[in-house]
């Protein structure tokens, strides 16, 4: 039987370009030769017959790139730095912004924590928007709490009298802060002077973190 003259070209092409004879067997095979097609263009390469069946190891067939997978690779790593790089600016040029329309808020951001404030208890709620800073302290005492002055780092105090009934809450607005534009995280240290039912004037302090809105 004679040989295929474009498998013969193919096989020649393969050897030539340094694989083995067992991995062109295997290749064309897999492509659908028969067996004695690829034995008769082996014999006219090679002048002789095959004297012994090619390995059934599994090889890669030698017309698939062997850089086809690494290219594959590269693009998803590509896709996925740029997905990376785009979520970055997207917060840094967006986030501000969301910040201001209401998207986000300190409640639901994290950051939003406070800690200290002792006997008085922790405030109900707080908010810091460009150079004001505004507190709802809450009254978890059995009696009325006399909130005298009120301070923070960089703002200016607070020094209006303000009562919180038991079980009531009182805002109380700092201003003259140092500016925080929306989306800009702080910690703000608060002291509290305060008095129940008439008594010593105490101190409780402790400190407010967040984001700007």
């Amino acid at each position: 039987m004679a040989a295929d003259p474009s498998l013969v070209q193919y096989i020649r092409k393969q050897v030539n370009a340094g694989f083995s004879k067992e991995q062109v067997y295997q290749a064309v095979l897999a492509a659908g030769w028969a067996k004695e097609q690829i034995n008769e263009a082996i014999y006219e390469i090679m002048g002789k017959r095959p004297e012994a069946k090619p390995s059934p190891e599994k090889i890669q067939s030698p017309a698939e790139s062997p850089s086809k997978s690494h290219t594959v690779r590269n693009v998803l790593v590509t896709v996925f730095v740029l997905v990376i790089l785009i979520g970055i600016l997207f917060f840094l040029f967006m986030g501000p912004a969301l910040f201001a329309l209401g998207v986000f808020s300190p409640s639901t951001y994290t950051g939003h924590q406070a800690t200290g404030f002792g006997e008085l208890g922790m405030p109900r709620d707080w908010q810091y928007s460009g150079t004001t800073l505004t507190i709802f302290l809450g009254n978890q005492a059995s009696q009325n709490i006399e909130i005298s002055g009120v301070s923070s780092s960089s703002c200016n105090p607070y020094t209006t009298g303000t009562t919180i009934p038991a079980g009531g809450t009182a805002q109380v607005t700092l201003y003259g802060c140092s500016q925080k534009s929306a989306g800009t995280s702080y910690s703000q240290p608060v002291t509290v002077q305060y008095s129940i039912a008439d008594g010593l004037t105490k101190t409780a302090s402790g400190t407010l973190t967040g984001i700007a809105v």
